[in-house]
Formats: C-alpha cells, structure tokens, sequence
C-alpha cells in the first residue's frame, strides 16, 4: 500500500492535524487576550 495516493494522502492528513493544532492554539491566545484587555472592538467577529 504504498502508491504516490496514499503518500499525498497523509501528507494532506499531517498538515491539516498541524493546521488544526495551531488554530487552537492561537485561538485560546486569543480568548486569553480578549479576557485581560478589553478589545472586542479590534476582534473581528
């Protein structure tokens, strides 16, 4: 089971667990921040 598919396959899988993992954790620095100071007008959304 090694055809050129499934190498992009989990290539695709591998930086979209990486994707996933930097999205919460920017997320809760994010949360964080909004917290301590006040900015839910700069926020967007």
């Amino acid at each position: 089971l090694s055809s050129w598919w499934t190498k992009i396959i989990v290539g695709i899988l591998l930086f979209g667990f990486i994707g996933l993992q930097r999205l919460l954790l920017v997320m809760g620095e994010r949360r964080k921040q909004v917290a301590s100071a006040s900015m839910m007008k700069s926020v967007p959304g």
